[in-house]
């Protein structure tokens, strides 16, 4: 057994790989886990040529296939660094390449990123991936056309995503469904000293449904608009005799990290006050003093006139 270990060793490094890393591997209902698979092409397999397996010359004659379980699911997201396209479920989709370059040393690695959220708790089956790659004969044959193209398969294994169900102890009365922190922010205020509206934007990285704003007596909000991709938008306005500063958006979520609630008070941006009402040191208005002279000396007359003409008794004729 012991001749045959350095073959089975050289057999191992010149045979390709696809796994699969889910993060978390223990998730909670409506949070997102990142899904990364990771092809490692050999470095003999890279030296002796990558061929295309379909008519498309690519940079990356690679093509992988996702299907089953959670597949549909699936948001495809745009890998970090310098990327290339490759085909991933008959379509052209970026991916991350490392070690195809001219003078690399190791495997040659190609990732694919996708992210998902679970909307119920249970077990998740995960796409059930396998790739494939052209492999050139020990005469090449081009672009790997020709009839000595040697097509290479292999298969990540089977994955399943726990989702835990969000916990019941410590959830707020006006807790809406939001996992992971909001991002909050006043998009457009008014000058000082003048009235709204003050416009409010707001993302819920789940997409749920954000709360009600109830700011108080005298101010008006509105929203929560729904503008698409968990963007929502908030107004506010000043109604009849605000009492006060208005009351703050108050947000509660959930942390997956910390298995917490937690709750997002939006501060009031500067200059966000309820315009001053008459007090008793203002002087009156002038237009109503300028008429209360007319009124009372209208009035007296009325009176008197009322003594001198109508309100005498006639005295009895004598005989």
């Amino acid at each position: 057994m012991l001749p045959l270990l350095p073959l089975l060793l050289c057999l191992a490094q010149d045979a390709p790989e696809l796994r699969l890393d889910a993060q978390p591997p223990r998730a909670f209902v409506g949070e997102e886990v990142r899904l990364e698979w990771t092809l490692s092409i050999p470095r003999a397999h890279v030296d002796r040529g990558l061929g295309q397996l379909y008519q498309r010359v690519l940079a990356v004659p690679v093509e992988l296939q996702l299907a089953g379980g959670a597949a549909e699911q699936l948001t495809w997201l745009a890998p970090e660094g310098p990327s290339e396209l490759a085909v991933v479920n008959g379509e052209l989709s970026p991916v991350r390449v490392s070690g195809l370059e001219e003078g690399a040393t190791g495997p040659a690695l190609v990732r694919l990123v996708a992210s998902l959220s679970c909307d119920q708790a249970g077990a998740l089956e995960l796409p059930v991936t396998s790739a494939r790659y052209g492999l050139q004969g020990a005469a090449g044959a081009g672009l790997g056309l020709g009839p000595r193209l040697e097509e290479v398969r292999v298969q990540a294994a089977a994955a399943t995503l726990e989702v835990r169900a969000l916990p019941e102890e410590g959830r707020p009365l006006a807790f809406t469904g939001s996992v992971g922190r909001p991002a909050i922010a006043w998009e457009s205020t008014p000058a000082t000293g003048l009235t709204g509206p003050w416009v409010l934007r707001a993302e819920d990285p789940r997409g749920g449904q954000p709360p009600r704003w109830e700011p108080g007596p005298g101010w008006i909000a509105s929203g929560p608009a729904a503008l698409g991709g968990g963007l929502f938008q908030y107004g506010l306005t000043v109604g009849a005799a605000p009492a006060g500063t208005p009351a703050p958006l108050r947000w509660p979520w959930f942390d997956p990290r910390s298995a917490s609630y937690q709750d997002e008070v939006v501060a009031l941006p500067a200059g966000l006050r309820a315009p001053a009402g008459p007090t008793d040191a203002q002087p009156q208005d002038p237009a109503l003093l300028r008429g209360l002279p007319p009124l009372l000396l209208a009035w007296a007359l009325a009176v008197l006139s009322y003594w001198l003409w109508g309100g005498r008794t006639p005295l009895p004729d004598r005989p």
